[in-house]
């Protein structure tokens, strides 16, 4: 029965499995999520090849009906209520979760951290980026600060920003600390997963994994502020290299934490406790070779025809812009006079990017050389993402931060240069996100969240400039 209702969920998530490899294939995200789908395999399989005296099968007829069934059927429920709301991380998210409690009932020994690696197979990286970046910057920030005062340095901190004399020093989108997070969380879970640990045990884990994370990537800030401030006095020529070394310090640093942690809290459990790995793998067989009710069969398959057959009936809405208010598009940028691009239609790259939020439009200036992607913004939405993303999604292109910088109409742009394998010379791409009140933001995650606490309101210019070197 387990087996059919596997089958069964095979065909009914069909869009997240479709979402989850369009995500994957574009670039756009981190092949992150592979790393943990690959390892949760590998542990499943070596686990199950391990399990050493394991008690017999109690009889169909001896067995309860599984409780993790039940909460099975209230998240595919979800699922299915949320359809229309919820965005498609949201209902991969809820898919993962109940494909994994159908697998748990097969007699494939689950421990708690495997959860950890099933979501964290999901591709984050790009959401994180969005909804996380903005506020780990600033709490990498606010600790530097506090670090850099017991060191007797007195730094000023506003926002992300550090301020010291006359030298200002912004925490960039690549210091936001998010790939040290899944990194850490990912060796927590693994650690946590391999030695067998149980629900407790793998809690302080992954708490003391995300709170290393959290700390080494205040550290790296801290460091890399005294480096770009010259207060290491280093070679000028060295600050590159060390600025990649820094980083894998801090990495190291935070790996070395959570791995001292899990063999620390491996030895006082187990003290403790007594029980050993086959002891776990003994009860846990027992546990999920619970039968499965007929009321919990005939739930559970309802409810995945009916999210099999729900986006056909009911498609996830767009959301269509008031043109009505829409100003026209601006004549000039940066002290360029803008002109139509006659490479590009914006009309088909607009349709390509189904870009909801607003209107985009593609223009050129008297030079020729540069390229103005600017779109007129009229909600917030992910849809909206950094270039570098686009950037990203190519194969051939490689994204390397330039930082922030003042153009010629004054403002701040994030910069960053993208570098295509057979064209030597590389493309400058600045953006940034402003309103008409006078709000300007060099990132999406700031933005995304000045518009949450209603610190700007709509509608929202994001504007793009690539220009070759």
């Amino acid at each position: 029965m387990i087996s059919a209702l596997l089958v069964a969920a095979a065909f009914a998530f069909w869009p997240v499995w479709q979402w989850y490899v369009q995500r994957c294939a574009d670039g756009s995200d981190e092949p992150l999520g592979l790393l943990a789908l690959i390892t949760f395999i590998c542990l499943a399989v070596f686990r199950q090849e391990n399990r050493a005296g394991a008690a017999a099968q109690p009889a169909a007829e001896e067995r309860k009906p599984s409780k993790i069934l039940w909460l099975c059927i209230a998240i595919i429920a979800i699922y299915c209520a949320t359809w229309l709301r919820a965005p498609h991380l949201v209902s991969a998210i809820f898919a993962v979760l109940a494909g994994g409690m159908l697998l748990s009932q097969t007699g494939v020994v689950f421990m708690a951290a495997d959860w950890v690696l099933l979501l964290l197979s999901l591709p984050l990286a790009a959401s994180l980026n969005f909804y996380g970046g903005f506020p780990l910057r600033l709490l990498a920030s606010n600790i530097a600060v506090v670090l850099l005062a017991l060191g007797g340095v007195h730094v000023v901190g506003s926002g992300t920003t550090l301020l010291w004399h006359d030298q200002t020093v912004t925490v960039d989108q690549p210091c936001s600390g998010i790939k040290m997070l899944w990194m850490a969380l990912y060796l927590g879970a693994v650690f946590a997963s391999f030695m067998r640990k149980n629900l407790k045990e793998t809690i302080v884990l992954i708490v003391v994994a995300v709170a290393a994370a959290l700390i080494t990537n205040a550290l790296r800030v801290t460091s890399l502020f005294l480096l770009v401030t010259h207060q290491l006095h280093t070679d000028p020529h060295s600050e590159g290299w060390m600025h990649e070394a820094i980083g894998i310090a801090s990495f190291a640093l935070g790996a070395f934490i959570i791995l001292g942690a899990a063999f620390a809290n491996r030895q006082g459990e187990t003290a403790k406790s007594g029980a050993t790995a086959s002891d776990i793998d003994v009860q846990k067989s027992k546990i999920q070779q619970s039968k499965v009710a007929p009321v919990q069969f005939a739930a559970i398959m309802a409810l995945l025809v009916v999210a099999g057959v729900l986006p056909f009936l009911t498609p996830k809405p767009s959301h269509a812009a008031d043109m009505q208010q829409f100003p026209g598009w601006p004549t000039t940028i940066a002290g360029h006079v803008l002109k139509p691009c006659p490479q590009l239609q914006p009309s088909q790259l607009e349709a390509q990017l189904h870009f909801d939020p607003g209107k985009m439009a593609i223009f050129t200036d008297e030079t020729g050389r540069r390229v103005y992607i600017v779109r007129w913004i009229t909600h917030t939405s992910r849809e909206v993402h950094s270039a570098s993303d686009c950037y990203r999604a190519s194969s051939d292109s490689d994204v390397h931060w330039f930082g922030i910088r003042k153009l010629d109409d004054g403002n701040e742009y994030a910069c960053f240069t993208s570098v295509e394998k057979n064209h030597p010379r590389p493309t400058l791409v600045c953006e940034r996100i402003f309103d008409d009140h006078g709000h300007n933001y060099t990132d999406v995650s700031t933005w995304f969240w000045s518009s949450m606490f209603e610190q700007t309101k709509p509608p929202w210019w994001a504007v793009t400039i690539a220009e070759s070197e």
